[in-house]
């Protein structure tokens, strides 16, 4: 069944349909004025099921005349189905147009497929025989110039070459042997095929079908080879009858292997909804009374009138029917009759000129003949000049005149009275007519001519002398009576002549006897030098085991191809080695689906792996080491609350009262027949832009369906507005009765603004009934790998696998931890740190006692807000485990503390000294000295290079300033300054190091090394070979927002226009030499943009991968009729002229005639490219012509050879029958 695209198939499957036709013949496409159009084919002709056939396709069509000569034409029709997305044609086949009808503007006609265009052509074999049905094959059809779409024949032996036979008999021959029949394509290429099954009959769409009572089933297949020799395979009762003469019991047991037990019902079917998609080889399940039969396409009929109805017939007799009608081609031309002078087996030609035609049955469309003699001839009106008739009868017959050689008329109708005088003659009375009883008397003297039989009479008195006629036999002459000298000249030079015959043929049969013994010695020679060779055998089972020869090679077909050798007693079976197969020859398609099991993997890189999930089972106890875990994302953003019970509607979501609930573990809709079923509640946006989320779910429903996961978006922003925005979604999903997981990815987009999000599943078969939903998960892709909830827990983590640089910032959050997850073991030396720990995430029941140890927390890690309330109990440090390195400044507060309380009024801690009025560390003055910290009433102070007094005076000796800064003046050596200003001429910064310096103020900035500059300013940049200090100059390069423009030799603008002048005009002036137009054209203009130019290189290459190709189809018209067609001119480029250059150019002028196919879309130009196509097409035309030329010269050569070896016995056959040879 043709396959067309999904939406082709949707449309078709549909109650409303609407239909339309298209008819191209060369370059003239019809799909107006089209009326109806009947496709007739199938797989099988007759009335019963055979392999072997050849069946022509055939359309009638009546449409309206279309002002353009179809006659002998190729035409291609298609049937198009109109779409949302417009109308997509299905090819119906290639065909050739017959003589047309006329009748008030309309035309009819039928049209034949290539089957009988080009199929009946004879077949005179070029190959060296014994060949094989392959080789044949291409042969064939390369003298019809067609090609062969089937794949993975097996080439079979043909020992002999078929004389005799057209293309078309030889196709039907080298199908049957596979088991096959041959058909034409909807492409006009050749395939060979057997019924397959192609889809259900909805009895909806279709008429009641009419079926045989029994299925019909393939028991046997018989074949006739010719006369004497029939082959059978197989034994049932009943089966296929064929013809084939180039058939063995190899190849019929082959074929029956493939066709044994292949049953059907016979009957037919008519689709009131009819189907163009259906083919000749597709099987059909029909339904009648509850009972399903297979119906093959055995005749198919497709009738297009503006609706298509669809007609499917699958003949089948019984054995014995079968037997009795049957005659294969085989049979048939073994019928003909041979003569001496010329045995011709099939005569195919254009003209043919014969003294004498006997034919059983002829089709002529126009006959003129001198005379013709019809044994049964039925007509409604006939002009004779001239009837000569075996037989006429009539009811009346008025003649003026009747030459009538024999008249039977009634006994008693003639009488003496109607007789007149002198009337009837000698000639009117017919030889025997007058007997004894109308003869009154006769006398001797009435007798002149004649014998008398003496076996008749009584004769008395007879002399020999009275012997002068008649003839005396052996019976009267006596022995020895007869010798030389009784016999005249005549008869004595005729046995001399015969002696002398018989002579030569004595020598003329040893010739023939010596040239047989040379033929036999020349046998032996090639028997002896093919017996020096070995045989490679490619079947189903191993040779018999003898007959031999040692490394004779087989290929066992019937154990996947495997390999024997002959080793001398018995066939030893080998494999390839290592260095038989070359590198990279074994692709992905050779290798079998789960083939490779896990013992012959070696190692596995993990790119590789990009779909499914790892649990907990499949990770090994202490597998996952420090090197092995990546940083990523592992939170479920579709979790529903457990804290939901059983049958509680889960409301907080778009949808209201038609949302989800929870049932048997289960989340399914409130209302079955409601399309959305919502995964979660609103949910505070945790998605970036361009994130990519993987799911994972489990599903069934209460009848198969598709659906789409799709993750909606709400509010702007804000934590009120929960109003819809937009969605992301993965369409093409299923369920069925059966819970399966259900996998994917799905891509947002843009979405990060938005405030919340909801996941939904969007059931398409809503109608249905209901779909149940658990085990849901969705997660952030993370470097392609996802491990599911509970994966890894303390016996999957490797002694020190976990360090600093594989925990993201904030990714350790408490519902992260299982409870005593993390022990001393599990935790690298210094690998918590302070932006690894997210807030609140450390809590009692987090940490295993004495599992924190000094080693495992790095330099002030630990700070306040990593620290949860109550956190950290007595129980939980181990002895010595915090020092003072180990706690950032005001790490621990009393809220993290699990002590009563903790009261001083001064204290000490970590170096700190702690008064009334101050902290400090190495000073107790705002003052300060190295390395120290002030904080008091005072001001703040960190050693002596920064300080802050009461007051707000800042004293800083190298530091950043954000904010206002009030400053006359002020020289800053390093660092980084920010300045705002009022005014755009205010607080220029100038820098300066040696030849570079950098101006800059909030007008513009200049950069600037020795005379080169660039310029920048809010709306351009400018590049300057050399600035002059006042600000004037020329710049080479500027960049605006309203384009480019580079030394006036290149310039681009904001519409998408490139200008580049890369060769200077000799006025030296900015003009459009190059330019890049929005419709991405490449143009070379004049000076004044307005002619194009030449373009001169030393090499030209077009893009032609097929990576940048789309809708590839091998074009198919004729070539050489579209150069005919294409006029092409001499003429002077007005440009030329313009220089004063008169040489004359040659082309096409696509105002006077171009084709369209070489036109470019805004038809000011032609493709090269395409005109080189269509000139390698033309000449590949010509080669197939000239290899046709050659063949039929050949074939004539040849047949010229067989008439004069005929001629020649002709004139022999002539001189043995004396007669005499005139040839001019």
């Amino acid at each position: 069944m043709y396959n067309g695209s999904t939406e082709l198939n949707t449309a078709i499957a549909g109650q409303s349909r609407t239909f339309s036709a298209r008819i191209t013949a060369g370059e003239t496409v019809i799909t107006s004025g089209i009326k109806s159009i009947k496709w007739m084919g199938g797989g099988n002709a007759g009335g019963t099921l055979t392999i072997g056939s050849t069946v022509a396709a055939r359309v009638e069509v009546e449409m309206a005349a279309p002002g353009v000569l179809l006659e002998n034409k190729e035409i291609s029709v298609e049937v198009g189905v109109r779409m949302e997305s417009g109308v997509e044609y299905i090819p119906m086949g290639r065909f050739t147009v017959e003589k047309p009808e006329k009748s008030a503007g309309n035309i009819r006609f039928s049209a034949h497929d290539r089957m009988i265009s080009k199929g009946e052509l004879a077949y005179f074999s070029g190959l060296i025989y014994p060949s094989d049905s392959l080789k044949v094959l291409e042969e064939i059809c390369g003298k019809m110039g067609i090609t062969l779409a089937t794949a993975g024949l097996k080439a079979i032996a043909i020992p002999a070459k078929p004389e005799g036979y057209t293309c078309r008999e030889v196709l039907g021959y080298i199908a049957g042997m596979n088991g096959k029949f041959a058909v034409i394509n909807r492409t006009g290429q050749l395939e060979l095929r057997w019924y397959e099954a192609a889809g259900t009959v909805d009895f909806d769409r279709a008429d009641e079908p009419e079926v045989a009572e029994y299925d019909f089933t393939v028991g046997k297949i018989t074949c006739a080879v010719d006369k004497e020799t029939t082959l059978t395979a197989g034994s049932g009762p009943t089966g296929i009858q064929c013809s084939n003469p180039l058939m063995t019991q190899t190849v019929l047991d082959t074929a029956y292997k493939g066709l044994d037990g292949f049953s059907y019902r016979p009957g037919t079917v008519s689709l009131r909804l009819g189907d163009p998609r259906i083919d000749p080889w597709d099987m059909l399940q029909v339904t009648r009374d509850g009972e399903a039969y297979l119906l093959p396409c055995m005749a198919l009929t497709h009738d297009f009138d503006g609706g298509i109805i669809t007609e499917v017939t699958a003949a089948g007799e019984s054995q014995t029917e079968a037997e009795y009608n049957y005659q294969g081609p085989t049979a048939q031309r073994l019928d003909r009759v041979y003569t001496e002078l010329l045995m011709v087996r099939d005569l195919v030609a254009d003209s043919v000129t014969v003294e004498y035609l006997k034919a059983n049955y002829a089709t002529i469309q126009d006959l003129t003949a001198v005379s013709a003699k019809v044994g049964n001839l039925e007509a409604d009106v006939a002009k004779i000049g001239e009837l000569t008739a075996n037989m006429v009868t009539t009811e009346y017959l008025e003649a003026n005149y009747a030459q009538i050689d024999l008249a039977n008329i009634k006994e008693g109708c003639i009488t003496t009275a109607m007789i007149g005088t002198g009337v009837i003659g000698t000639t009117q009375i017919a030889d025997g007519s007058i007997t004894d009883a109308k003869i009154v008397g006769l006398t001797a003297n009435k007798i002149t001519a004649g014998t008398l039989d003496a076996a008749e009479i009584d004769v008395v008195n007879l002399n020999c002398a009275n012997l002068t006629v008649g003839t005396i036999n052996g019976q009267q002459i006596a022995p020895g009576a007869v010798d030389m000298d009784k016999l005249g000249q005549d008869a004595a030079g005729a046995i001399t002549g015969a002696a002398s015959d018989a002579a030569q043929a004595l020598e003329d049969a040893a010739a023939a006897f010596q040239a047989a013994q040379n033929a036999t010695t020349a046998a032996g020679a090639a028997q002896a030098s093919a017996d020096g060779k070995n045989t490679v055998y490619y079947q189903e089972g191993l040779p018999p085991p003898y007959g031999h020869k040692i490394n004779d090679v087989c290929f066992d077909t019937s154990e996947d191809n495997c390999i024997f050798y002959w080793a001398g007693e018995s066939w030893t079976q080998v494999q390839f080695g290592t260095n038989a197969i070359a590198n990279a020859s074994i692709t992905n398609a050779l290798i079998a689906d789960a083939t490779i099991q896990s013992a012959k993997i070696a190692f596995l890189d993990a790119a590789k792996i990009t779909t499914g999930t790892l649990s907990a089972g499949r990770i090994a106890a202490n597998s996952i080491t420090a090197d092995k875990i990546a940083v990523g994302d592992f939170t479920n953003y579709a979790t529903i609350s457990e804290a939901i019970p059983e049958s509680e509607i889960i409301n907080n979501h778009p949808f209201g009262s038609r949302g989800s609930i929870i049932k048997a573990g289960y989340v399914v809709k409130q209302m079955p027949g409601y399309t959305y079923l919502p995964l979660t509640q609103y949910r505070t946006n945790a998605f970036e832009d361009g994130d990519e989320l993987y799911f994972s779910l489990s599903i069934r429903g209460d009848t198969s369906g598709s659906f789409r996961f799709c993750v909606r978006f709400y509010g702007d922003g804000s934590a009120d507005d929960k109003t819809y925005k937009t969605y992301f979604a993965v369409s093409g999903l299923s369920y069925t009765g059966t819970e399966q997981t259900c996998t994917g990815s799905i891509k947002l987009g843009t979405c990060r603004s938005y405030s919340y999000y909801v996941i939904v599943l969007e059931d398409a078969n809503s109608a249905l009934g209901q779909i149940y939903v658990r085990n849901i998960q969705v997660r952030k892709k993370s470097q392609g790998a996802l491990i599911v909830d509970g994966a890894i827990t303390a016996v999957k983590i490797a002694a020190n696998a976990i360090t600093a640089d594989k925990i993201s910032s904030n990714a350790i959050t408490a519902v992260k931890i299982a409870a005593n997850t993390i022990t001393g073991d599990k935790i690298a030396a210094s690998t918590i740190t302070a932006k690894n720990l997210a807030a609140d995430c450390i809590t009692s029941d987090k940490i295993v006692a004495d599992a924190i140890t000094t080693g495992k927390i790095a330099a002030r890690a630990v700070t306040a807000n990593e620290i949860a309330a109550n956190a950290i109990s007595a129980e939980k440090i181990a002895a010595g485990a915090i020092s003072t390195d180990k706690l950032a400044a005001g790490a621990v507060t009393a809220g993290k503390i699990n002590v009563t309380s903790l009261q001083a009024i001064s204290a000490n801690i970590g170096g700190f000294q702690i008064g009334g009025s101050y902290i400090a560390k190495g000073t107790t003055s705002l003052a300060g000295a190295a390395n120290s910290v002030y904080l008091g009433t005072n001001g703040i102070s960190c050693g002596t290079a920064f300080k802050v007094t009461s007051a707000g005076a800042l004293t800083c000796t190298d530091g950043s300033f954000t904010g206002t800064v009030k400053s006359s003046n002020a020289t800053i050596t390093g660092g980084t300054i920010n300045i705002t200003t009022v005014s755009e001429t205010i607080s220029v910064i100038m820098i300066n190091y040696g030849n570079y310096s950098n101006q800059m103020s909030p007008y513009r900035s200049v950069y600037k090394y020795g005379n080169a500059a660039t310029l920048v300013q809010a709306n351009a940049i400018y590049l300057y070979k050399v600035f002059n200090s006042n600000g004037s100059g020329t710049p080479s390069v500027y960049l605006t927002n309203e384009g480019t423009v580079c030394a006036g030799l290149f310039e681009t603008t904001i519409g998408g226009m490139v200008k580049s002048r890369i060769i200077k005009s000799p006025s030296n002036t900015p003009s459009e030499a190059v330019q890049v137009h929005t419709n991405y054209a490449l143009y070379v203009k004049n000076y004044a943009g307005t002619d194009p130019q030449e373009i001169i290189a030393g090499k030209y290459t077009t893009a032609s991968s097929e990576r940048f190709k789309d809708n590839i189809s091998p074009y198919l018209e004729n070539a050489l009729d579209l150069i005919r067609r294409s006029p092409v001119y001499s003429y002077n480029r007005k440009i030329d002229l313009e220089k004063g250059i008169s040489k004359k150019e040659i082309g096409f002028v696509i105002e006077r005639g171009a084709p369209d196919c070489i036109v470019n879309e805004t038809r000011d130009a032609v493709n090269m490219y395409s005109i080189s196509g269509i000139l390698w097409k033309g000449m590949q035309e010509i080669d197939s012509r000239m290899a046709m030329s050659e063949s039929r010269e050949i074939q004539l050569e040849q047949r010229v050879e067989y008439l004069q070896q005929q001629l020649t016995k002709a004139y022999t056959l002539m001189a043995v029958h004396g007669i005499k040879e005139d040839v001019q």
